[in-house]
C-alpha cells in the first residue's frame, strides 16, 4: 500500500514535446539573440531574435561564421575575435562590445557575452551564448564622456584665467620696460650700425611677447564682458575689414550671410576677437591657398536638452561657421585644440592661445563651439549663440562695434 502511495505521488516524467516547446517559448520571447556555434563542424546556429536584432533573414544568414564576421565592424574585428581565442585557449571570460552591422553603412552596438563547452580531455567543442542591443547605452556613456571632457577643460581654462591675469600684469609691466630703455638706446645709436640691428631684433621679440600678454589678459576678461544685442550679420561683416589685411592673395575669402535681423547677446569685442583667430587658425592650415568661408544662419535645436551639445538649451539659435580647406587637424589633436598653449603649430609661428580664447569667448557667451575635422579635407568651427529675443527697450541697442584692437 505504502509503495502504491509513493509511486502515484512521484511526478510524471515530462515528455520530450513539452520540454521543445517550454524552450521554443523561451527563445522566442528572450529579448536577447541567442547563438550556439558548434566546432566540430562550424556551423553556427542563430535563434530568431538575433536575426530580428541583426535586421537579417534566414535566406541571407546562413548558419556559418562568415555570416557574423562580415557584418563586423572592421575597428572591432580584431578585439572580438582575439577576446573569443582567449576564452577557448585560456578560459578568460568572453563579454566583448562591438558593431554589426545593419543595413547598407549602418551599424548598432552590441554587448555579446558565451560560455564554451569542452569535452572529457578539455578541449571546445561548442560555445554558445547571446548578443544584448546597447545602442543607447553606448550612444548616452559616449554624450556622458564628451559632456565630462568639456567641464574638465572648462575648469582648465577658469584655472588658467586666474594664473594669467596676475602673469600678465606683472609681464607687460616688465616688458614695457625693456622696450622703453630699448627704445632709448636705439635713439642715440646708427640705424645702420650692428648695434642697432641687434636692438631692433630685441624690440621685435618684446613686441611678440607684449601681444602674447595682451592675449593672456584677454582670455583673463572674460568674465568682464559687457554684452549687449548685435546683428550676427553686422558684426561679421565688420570683422571683414580687419581680416582682409591678414590674409594673402592666394586664399579665397567667401562670406554666406543668413541670420538677417536676429540678435544674440554678446560682447561684440570678444566675440569678434575669437572669431578673428579662427580665422587666423584657418589660415595657417592654407600654405599653399584655399577657401575661406565665413557663414551664419538661424536655426533651431531640438530634441531633449541631454541630447544638446552641452550648455546649449532647445530653442532658436545663431549658428557661425567658420569653414577652411585646409590640412585639416588629426583626430589625437583635436582632442586638445581648445586647451591653453596646446598647438601643432612650429616653435615661434603660434601662442597656443588662439582656440582658448575662442572657447572661452563663446562660453561666457553661453554660446558652444565645436570642431570637425579630417586630416587633408578641412576644417569646421560651428559656434551656437542663443538668439535675443526680449524687449530692444531693455538694452541699449548698438548695430555696430568698434574693430577690434582700435
Amino acid at each position: 500500500m505504502t509503495s502504491m502511495m509513493m509511486a502515484s505521488e512521484e511526478p510524471e516524467a515530462e515528455s520530450c514535446s513539452a520540454v521543445y516547446k517550454r524552450l521554443q517559448r523561451a527563445i522566442q520571447g528572450a529579448s536577447d539573440g541567442l547563438w550556439e556555434w558548434d566546432l566540430t563542424n562550424q556551423t553556427v546556429w542563430y535563434a530568431p531574435r538575433f536575426l530580428e536584432l541583426i535586421d537579417a533573414d534566414r535566406e541571407d544568414f546562413p548558419n556559418t561564421m562568415e555570416s557574423w564576421t562580415d557584418r563586423l565592424h572592421p575597428q572591432d574585428y580584431q578585439k572580438t575575435w582575439d577576446a573569443m581565442q582567449r576564452h577557448l585557449l585560456e578560459d578568460e571570460q568572453y563579454d566583448v562590445k562591438y558593431r554589426l552591422r545593419i543595413t547598407d553603412d549602418t551599424y548598432r552596438w552590441f554587448r555579446a557575452r558565451g560560455t564554451a563547452y569542452r569535452d572529457d580531455a578539455g578541449l571546445p567543442v561548442c560555445m554558445a551564448g547571446s548578443i544584448s542591443d546597447i545602442e543607447d547605452l553606448q550612444q548616452a556613456y559616449f554624450e556622458l564622456q564628451e559632456k565630462e571632457s568639456q567641464i574638465v577643460q572648462q575648469q582648465k581654462l577658469e584655472a588658467f584665467g586666474s594664473l594669467a591675469s596676475g602673469i600678465a600684469h606683472e609681464f607687460n609691466n616688465l616688458l614695457q620696460t625693456m622696450r622703453g630703455y630699448t627704445q632709448f638706446a636705439l635713439d642715440t645709436l646708427d640705424y645702420e650700425s650692428q648695434a642697432s640691428k641687434d636692438l631692433n631684433l630685441a624690440l621685435t621679440a618684446a613686441e611678440r611677447a607684449s601681444v602674447l600678454t595682451r592675449q593672456m589678459l584677454d582670455f583673463s576678461r572674460c568674465d568682464e564682458a559687457e554684452p549687449k544685442p548685435y546683428q550676427i550679420d553686422l558684426v561679421v561683416s565688420d570683422l571683414v575689414d580687419m581680416l582682409k589685411p591678414l590674409l594673402p592673395s592666394n586664399i579665397d575669402l567667401r562670406l554666406d550671410l543668413n541670420a538677417g535681423e536676429t540678435y544674440a547677446l554678446i560682447d561684440c569685442v570678444q566675440l569678434q576677437q575669437a572669431l578673428l583667430n579662427l580665422c587666423i587658425n584657418s589660415k595657417d592650415a592654407m600654405p599653399n591657398g584655399g577657401v575661406l568661408l565665413i557663414r551664419t544662419e538661424a536655426v533651431t535645436l531640438d530634441g531633449p536638452e541631454e541630447e544638446l551639445p552641452n550648455g546649449l538649451q532647445p530653442g532658436p539659435h545663431l549658428r557661425v561657421t567658420v569653414a577652411d580647406s585646409g590640412t585639416g587637424i588629426s583626430p589625437d589633436a583635436l582632442q586638445h585644440i581648445f586647451e591653453p598653449f596646446y598647438t601643432t603649430k612650429e616653435v615661434g609661428k603660434g601662442t597656443g592661445l588662439g582656440l582658448a580664447v575662442a572657447f572661452g569667448v563663446i562660453q561666457h557667451a553661453n554660446g558652444h563651439i565645436e570642431c570637425r575635422s579630417s586630416s587633408e579635407k578641412g576644417t569646421k568651427f560651428h559656434i551656437h549663440l542663443p538668439v535675443y529675443d526680449e524687449p530692444m527697450t531693455t538694452i541699449p541697442l548698438i548695430r555696430k562695434c568698434k574693430s577690434w584692437g582700435n
